[in-house]
């Protein structure tokens, strides 16, 4: 038993998912489960997954209302209330600060005055109730939010940081003195939502760390890093006002990383992940927004998916002058999306790695680039698995003025009105489906079956010489 979805192709790739614990059918050429639907999830008529934002604040009252009983536990610090203004002015580089209740009303506002963009503010709500913010929450350096009953940026929310995250997970004192940002599970089953703005300042971080997360709303982290992570327990590293990464030691059942607003980090880094060293393959990332981590300057922008079973729905875009990396690794990754890694200078790389990849017609996987070399398409699952396969449906484009390459492969390759081309203007590029030259290429495992019909196009030209 394990958490997987219930799913059916046909000709035009209709599909039909749900969340489930349950085990994978396969009949007739078809996939399905028998499944037991999770309370934290709706399906759309369009087979997103959705979360629904409600049920991750049942069972406890909801604080929309101004900080109270906030007691500094370490560090120094003080706070100050003027008129719907909360003040807290940090004099030490960190603080720890236990609050009955932390929450801000529209038209309220909650200030750290803090020495410089390192420092930062630990929030640990240890009242029963959740943390809503509808105002504005505003600091110099970093705030770090603790509540084990949730955190909801609500629609009117406006966050301003040189640093952030909001997490349903706990942090003792002593490990946050000692640089040991480990977060340990509360125990709850809530969830951090933002629906609301989040600008990360100075190249700085936004990471929402709970069983279940999402962003509805719209994050932005120049040059910094954005991290939806849903699991039980994170170890988290920062070096100043950056996240330089981070390690899932705990992964949670039926968790969810889900992005249906905008993140923006150009320059930066975005992850989406349920992936866990503990080996729980349980969770869904799901994406039916738009993910951006376009080039700057020398910064090449990269964008992580991973989990039990990766949903890309929306854009995911690492263009540019010269294209970044879009990777995805799951058991199963769902891809009726759009992926973007177009440079100028080059093509980026788009990597997918999975036990099984389901593309469909309205997928786009584009790493051409305009003037110089397309990238690279890469999508692979265990050929030596039996029930490994690929079923495209998309295009996918690595041509340029020299073709890039494109390679897939699997147990089982199936082509139906895929659209595939690396032709190059001076040259032209490889492509490698099912294996390569006589079965003979390591770079591209051999598949036991390939599977092409008559829509589909394979493109590898020179160019100047078809003109010609």
């Amino acid at each position: 038993m394990y958490v997987y979805y219930e799913f059916r192709f046909r000709d035009n790739f209709w599909v039909k998912i749900r969340y489930i614990r349950a085990k994978k059918v396969v009949k007739g050429g078809k996939m399905s489960v028998n499944f037991l639907p999770h309370s934290l999830f709706k399906i759309s008529s369009h087979g997103i997954v959705k979360l629904v934002v409600g049920s991750l604040f049942v069972g406890s009252s909801v604080c929309c209302a101004a900080p109270s009983g906030g007691v500094v536990t370490l560090g120094d610090a003080s706070i100050s209330k003027n008129g719907a203004n909360t003040q807290i002015l940090q004099k030490s580089q960190k603080t720890s600060i236990n609050w009955s209740s932390f929450g801000a009303a529209k038209g309220e506002s909650i200030e750290f005055w803090q020495p410089n963009k390192d420092a930062i503010a630990l929030n640990r709500v240890i009242g029963g109730e959740k943390s809503v913010i509808d105002g504005l929450l505003k600091a110099n350096g970093q705030v770090w939010i603790l509540n084990s009953n949730g955190v909801l940026f609500g629609k009117t929310a406006s966050v301003n940081t040189a640093g952030l995250i909001a997490s349903t997970l706990n942090m003792t004192d002593k490990n946050f003195l000692n640089g040991e940002y480990r977060f340990e599970s509360s125990g709850s089953g809530f969830g951090v939502v933002n629906m609301g703005s989040v600008d990360i300042s100075d190249a700085g971080y936004a990471a929402f760390l709970a069983n279940n997360v999402s962003n509805d709303g719209v994050i932005g982290a120049i040059k910094g890093k954005a991290t939806l992570i849903g699991a039980d327990e994170v170890l988290v590293n920062i070096a100043g006002n950056s996240l330089i990464g981070f390690t899932i030691s705990k992964g949670a059942f039926d968790s969810l990383a889900q992005n249906r607003g905008a993140i923006y980090v150009n320059g930066g880094e975005a992850y989406l992940t349920t992936a866990a060293t503990d080996g729980v393959l349980s969770g869904v990332v799901n994406n039916s927004g738009v993910v951006e981590a376009k080039t700057v300057g020398d910064l090449l922008g990269k964008i992580n998916l991973s989990s039990n079973i990766v949903v890309n729905n929306g854009s995911l875009d690492a263009s540019g002058q010269t294209g970044g990396t879009v990777t995805s690794n799951a058991s199963l990754i769902i891809d009726a999306g759009k992926t973007n890694v177009e440079g100028v200078n080059k093509g980026g790389s788009i990597v997918q790695v999975a036990g099984e990849i389901m593309q469909s017609k309205s997928a786009t996987l584009n790493a051409s680039s305009k003037s110089s070399k397309g990238g690279l398409i890469s999508l692979s699952s265990n050929p030596k698995n039996d029930s490994s396969q690929l079923y495209l449906s998309g295009s996918m484009n690595a041509s340029g003025k020299d073709g890039g390459e494109i390679r897939a492969s699997s147990n089982t390759l199936t082509l139906a009105g895929a659209k595939i081309d690396a032709s190059g203007e001076n040259s032209a590029g490889s492509v490698k489906l099912g294996g390569g030259w006589q079965g003979k290429d390591e770079s591209v495992a051999n598949a036991s079956r390939a599977i092409v019909d008559k829509q589909t196009t394979i493109s590898a030209l020179v160019l100047a010489r078809t003109h010609s």
